[in-house]
């Protein structure tokens, strides 16, 4: 079975910034502010909420 998409995911974690060094500069994800100042992570069509 191959996943092709997801419909919502949360990461909790405990520094965001350095969350979202890792995600962005080592598996390319693209970095995204939305609502009041909230960051997640963008791959393809998918978000991943921090």
């Amino acid at each position: 079975m191959r996943v092709v998409s997801l419909d919502h995911l949360v990461i909790t974690v405990q520094d965001i910034p350095q969350a979202i060094k890792f995600y962005v500069e080592i598996l390319g994800m693209q970095e995204v502010t939305f609502g009041d100042n909230r960051k997640a992570l963008a791959y393809g069509q998918q978000k991943i909420n921090l």
